[in-house]
């Protein structure tokens, strides 16, 4: 697997090697390292590095994973972070939505169970059957948005958790 190496400071060939290669390598093992290395990146000038630049080092076992970065893990994990960002704003927006309209439920059920609809509706066999409707409806709203957000939690944890997953493969 190819990894990165992000230079801190301006260094040279020498430097990057010591902060590259495994120390066990020497001769001949650490010189087809660096030339990999060379060969890797034609587009540097290797004893001219600067800060910021990132150096493409190949999978060889004479270079030291520790000190550089999975060029997969590092994107994958930031779009891990920003899937779990994004999951967890729509799980408010989607709650903060869920208890305004549970409000507006509230105060409709309340309205057609008050004194005042009753008085308004006596007689009214149409308009009391209409109200009992509307009032199974409004349960029934209720019961779909729960549903709704469970279903949709339990999906960006199930996401959150597959992406997690993928990370550890990825390492």
């Amino acid at each position: 697997m190819v990894r990165t190496f992000v230079v801190r400071e301006k260094m040279n060939l020498e430097a990057l090697s010591g902060n590259l290669l495994d120390a066990r390598f020497r001769g001949a093992q650490a010189e087809a390292a660096v030339n990999e290395l060379r060969r890797s990146n034609p587009h540097l000038d290797l004893e001219k590095l600067t800060p910021g630049t990132v150096v493409i080092v190949p999978d060889n076992p004479g270079f030291k994973v520790s000190a550089t970065d999975s060029t997969q893990s590092t994107p994958l994990e930031d779009f891990r972070k920003q899937a779990s960002t994004a999951l967890n704003e729509a799980t408010s927006r989607l709650k903060t939505g869920f208890e305004t309209r549970r409000a507006e439920r509230a105060e409709i059920s309340a309205f057609l169970k008050s004194a005042v609809f009753k008085r308004l509706s006596a007689g009214d066999e149409l308009l009391v059957k209409q109200a009992e409707e509307a009032n199974a409806a409004l349960a029934a709203e209720e019961e779909q948005d729960k549903k709704a957000l469970e279903s949709f939690d339990a999906t960006a944890k199930s996401a959150l958790a597959a992406l997690g997953q993928f990370s550890k493969i990825l390492g």
